[in-house]
């Protein structure tokens, strides 16, 4: 063991974290920051096995590039002791499993993990060792899957160093390993993974594991041959398709389970309490109980059930506008899943026609998010027919932005064209709407900056810098928070013959720093900053700045490849790249890795503008 004030390579030790059968974790500093590193025990010293082992998972953290699983900065060996450097974590989600968890909590805890799972089983790796405490929580209240010491690696894709797990050998934590699992560890599948988390999903729910009174003899035995119990919750009645889904994760046969990717899927539509007929309400008191965790991205605090259980204690019930509102903050400022768990609270508060089209539309708007345009672009559609009325015309102009923007997307720009038109005429006219759905003068610019989107997208750029320019003028300082105006100076910076581009491209990137000042968190704010500095460097030619914004939209994309978006913008900036400096070879590999990723996520499919990107990177 190491002490107090002992160095590890360049790390400072400040104290043990933890420690397991193999190895010891202690809180590092180095420059004044603060790590987790992990290091063989000093009585493995000689095992070759283990230090491969560990050496493995240091390399396999380092080139996974999965969002969700714990980072990894730096490895190296003191002593023959082979260590890796991590993002110290401190809080896992054992201490949480102490009492049951109302099921949306837990549901959306461990959706989390499904979808990191479902990653990690797409590029070979299975995990082999999932339980609460190696589920980190992040700053952000989001989780990490850590401790890959056990990870069954795909030795075709990444560099693993020969040891051996011998069949018949146990790997993993017997309480949460899958059956199959018990018998051979080496040759188990994604399937074993998947057991483990619904051994988790039944704990999290019931407050207890399944068979959790068996003595540990008898726990392999039942795994093998009985059915897990049905799970229950002290705190509801589940609903039957959340009971369902845990019977089949946790099925003693691999072969019924299902997947992690399915598992996340499900989940996502998954009603958690029972009584279908009356949804409302008690999505309602699910609300009230939940509320902290929709309004921010972290999670209930442990003493929130006295909190609610007192009769003294009122909480304020969101209503739809409310919570349409709090949807579109979240899907811009924080993680994915907090947008979704508040989409899914958003379908139980509906109670109008309207109120059923503003959820059609968010959920469009998570949809788009994906990258998944062919089912956004359906359900813009559908949310565009229920706002027909004469008194939501702001509403349906709206949708119809956002459908057409889905069929440029999928190479129908005529039909597109006719939508955009058919906004701009309809925000065009205030009409004597209520206020809440008279069209203002920012939907006038967007439903203008979008025509002229469409003729960039038509190569007839006179008539798009005409559209942008006038998008610009239904502006006032009164009436954007500067948002809109930073792209819409971006696009007219960026067409062909615009006399002062760069000037544009300069006042761009002023108000692109001064909304990431005022909401560092947002997204699309960031996004705008960095177009408007690669617009910049493109025009001045300076490769060195293109290449630094460059790096930085690499990180962003890193740190969770499922918004589409994101993956959109930065595989066009680096073809744009490419375009103007070939010998950046770089780009164009980064840029294949990146059209790859969105393949494989099934984003952006039929995109027209991917179909081209890829002609243009091809040798």
């Amino acid at each position: 063991m190491f002490p107090f004030g002992a160095r590890i390579g360049a790390y400072l030790v400040e104290g043990l974290l933890g420690e397991g059968g193999t190895s010891e974790v202690y809180s590092v500093r180095r420059d004044d920051e603060c790590f987790a590193l992990k290091i063989l025990k000093a009585v493995h010293q000689g095992n070759p096995a283990l230090q491969a082992r560990l050496m493995n998972e240091a390399e396999a953290l380092r080139r996974l590039e999965v969002p969700g699983v714990v980072r990894v900065f730096d490895a190296g060996d003191e002593a023959r002791l082979p260590f890796l450097v991590m993002e110290r974590l401190t809080n896992s989600l054992s201490a949480r499993l102490a009492e049951p968890l109302p099921p949306l909590e837990a549901v959306k805890l461990i959706r989390q993990i499904a979808r990191i799972l479902s990653d990690l089983h797409a590029r070979g790796v299975v995990h082999r060792d999932v339980k609460p405490s190696n589920l980190l929580f992040a700053a952000d209240g989001s989780l990490r899957l850590s401790d890959f010491g056990h990870a069954k690696l795909d030795a075709g894709k990444l560099p693993i160093l020969p040891h051996s797990t011998e069949t018949g050998t146990f790997v993993g934590t017997r309480e949460y390993a899958a059956p199959e699992q018990l018998v051979d560890a080496k040759h188990v599948t994604g399937s074993a993974d998947v057991y483990s988390l619904g051994v988790i999903l039944f704990e999290a729910l019931a407050g207890h594991r399944p068979w959790s009174e068996c003595a540990p003899e008898d726990l392999a035995r039942r795994r093998l041959t009985e059915r897990a119990p049905r799970v229950f919750s002290p705190l509801f009645t589940l609903s039957s398709k959340l009971v369902a889904l845990v019977g089949q994760m946790l099925d003693p046969c691999p072969q019924k389970r299902p997947t992690a990717q399915e598992v996340y899927e499900r989940f996502g539509t998954l009603f958690c309490v029972a009584n279908q007929e009356n949804r409302a309400p008690l999505l309602q008191i699910t609300a009230i109980l939940f509320l902290p965790v929709f309004l921010s991205n972290s999670y209930v605090p442990a003493q929130w059930s006295d909190r609610v259980s007192s009769p003294q204690t009122a909480v304020a019930l969101p209503d739809a506008k409310t919570m349409s509102q709090k949807f579109g903050e979240a899907l811009d400022q924080e993680s994915l899943e907090t947008a979704d768990q508040l989409l899914f609270q958003f379908e139980g508060l509906q109670n109008t026609p309207i109120e059923r089209a503003k959820f059609t539309q968010k959920k469009a708007d998570f949809l788009r998010e994906l990258g998944r345009i062919p089912e956004a672009r359906l359900a813009y559609k559908s949310a565009k027919d229920a706002f027909l009325e004469p008194a939501n015309k702001r509403n349906w102009a709206a949708c119809a932005i956002r459908e057409a923007d889905m069929l440029m997307h999928l190479g129908e720009p005529e039909t597109a064209r006719d939508l955009y038109e058919d906004a701009t005429e309809k925000h065009s006219v205030n009409g004597t709407q209520q206020r809440d759905t008279r069209p203002t003068a920012l939907d006038l610019h967007l439903a203008l900056f979008h025509q002229g989107e469409s003729y960039k997208e038509r190569l007839r750029f006179d008539r798009a810098r005409e559209k942008f320019v006038l998008a610009l003028d239904v502006l006032s300082d009164a009436q954007t928070d500067g948002l809109w105006k930073a792209r819409t100076q971006e696009r007219l910076a960026g067409l062909p013959g615009t006399e002062n581009a760069l000037a544009l491209a300069r006042s761009s990137i002023l108000l692109a720093n001064e909304l990431v000042a005022k909401v560092p968190q947002s997204r699309r704010a960031q996004m705008t900053l960095s177009r408007a500095l690669f617009r910049q460097a493109l025009l001045v030619r300076d490769p060195e700045g293109m290449a630094a914004v460059l790096a930085n939209l690499h990180k962003t994309w890193f740190l969770d490849k499922r918004r589409g978006p994101v993956a959109h913008d930065y595989a066009e900036l680096l073809v744009e790249g490419f375009a103007a400096f070939p010998q950046q070879t770089a780009w164009r590999l980064q840029a294949i890795d990146v059209l790859n990723e969105m393949k494989q996520r099934g984003q952006w499919m039929g995109d027209v503008h991917v179909d081209a990107w890829k002609k243009r990177l091809s040798p």
